[in-house]
């Protein structure tokens, strides 16, 4: 059975655990997966490109509702002249004490940020600053009016063998849990691999030595 509806999913956990007594948690089982995904599961389909604008004065954006992680924050150059770039470097993302450390009472152009329940910024700007913001967002969990997601059509394996994994504390001694576990991290692995190959990927050009 294709695993590519939140029902045909539901089917494929129920025959695998093979447990009548577990069905009425399958749902619960799916639900643990979800917040495993939230933290562990990165791939281009769930990537988003979001405008940004930290104001004259401010020092602080709010995220988006959707965020997991940032990829990236780039603004833009807002200094004309010759051979001037269009964005100024990429902020450096730093822990929350590191950024309390740098903090100056000052205005500038920010360099560095970190993420705690909002964007901060190291220092005031002093102007606005657009560009944008590059994060995966979380994915719409599974429900029987959101029949399916980004995850379930790139990888519905990670959903099953996830789902099962939760099933554990049921399951006591049972050997398959440890079979599931290795499929669960082999079909991980090759998503988030999957991605780090598109970071890097482009045109192979062949070099001559000495030349």
């Amino acid at each position: 059975m294709p695993l590519d509806t939140y029902a045909n999913l539901k089917v494929e956990i129920s025959e695998h655990l093979d447990r009548d007594d577990l069905t009425d948690r399958i749902d619960t089982f799916i639900d643990i997966a979800e917040a495993a995904h939230r933290d562990e599961v990165r791939f281009r389909e769930i990537l988003v490109r979001s405008p940004i604008t930290l104001s004259d004065g401010d020092r602080t954006e709010p995220l988006p509702a959707d965020f997991a992680q940032v990829k990236y924050i780039r603004f833009e150059n807002p200094w004309t002249g010759f051979q001037a770039k269009k964005y100024l470097p990429k902020l450096v993302q730093v822990t929350e004490d590191e950024l309390t450390d740098m903090a100056r009472a000052d205005t500038g152009h920010p360099k560095f940020f970190c993420i705690e329940e909002q964007i901060e910024f190291e220092i005031e700007a002093d102007q606005d600053y657009t560009g944008e913001l590059l994060y995966y967002k979380t994915m719409t969990p599974l429900s029987d009016s959101n029949t399916s997601n980004e995850l379930l059509v790139r990888a519905g394996d990670l959903y099953l063998y996830r789902s099962l994994l939760a099933s554990a504390p049921f399951l006591m001694n049972d050997e398959r849990v440890q079979t599931w576990g290795g499929l669960y991290e082999q079909a991980l692995s090759r998503v988030n691999k999957s991605e780090r190959l598109n970071r890097r990927s482009g045109p192979q050009v062949a070099r001559v030595k000495g030349v």
